[in-house]
């Protein structure tokens, strides 16, 4: 696929893998939007990819994977600007040893890792549709190799739950499908 002036979206460029891509990417000429937690690093990136490759095609765009609302905002701001989307790189992961959650009260990992790309892709898929051809690359990691799943990780928590039943110790929590 000859990528040069296809527009292309990279999570979690900032770093490692996508930071490879990032740059690979714009060497063959692609048209590359970096939606970036930090736009300090994102910042830092797109003059990186600019220098090093003499591609001027480098867009970064606020996005905070653990946010719903973020990847809604940023859909959005795309679709205000961009009508074609040619390559979707879901890349962007975590690894939270402690328990945390999202603005949304969300597992962390779980929000990031598996809820964000599925809700960025489904808001992106008619544009996506319309600029065949056109790819969405998934990439993951090893780690579910040394990890196991357990329900208590993909908890949701919820103000309370309807009869003011807590089948959970404290707080009242909800539980989402993990199987």
């Amino acid at each position: 696929m000859d990528i040069k002036g296809k527009t292309a979206i990279i999570t979690g460029a900032t770093s490692g893998i996508g930071r490879v891509t990032a740059m690979t990417l714009a060497r063959r000429g692609a048209e590359l939007v970096l939606p970036v937690r930090s736009t300090e690093k994102g910042e830092a990136l797109k003059k990186e990819i600019r220098d090093k490759t003499g591609n001027a095609s480098v867009e970064v765009m606020s996005c905070n994977l653990a946010s719903m609302n973020s990847i809604r905002q940023f859909a959005e701001a795309f679709r205000e600007k961009h009508d074609r989307l040619h390559i979707l790189i879901n890349n962007a992961g975590i690894w939270e040893m402690k328990r945390r959650q999202s603005d949304d009260g969300i597992e962390m990992n779980f929000a990031v890792n598996h809820l964000a790309p599925f809700l960025l892709t489904n808001l992106l898929i008619d544009i996506i549709k319309a600029s065949a051809p056109a790819r969405i690359i998934n990439v993951s990691s090893m780690i579910h190799k040394q990890a196991r799943i357990l329900c208590s990780m993909c908890i949701i928590r919820s103000i309370g739950i309807p009869g003011g039943k807590k089948p959970w110790p404290k707080p009242a929590k909800k539980i989402s499908r993990c199987w």
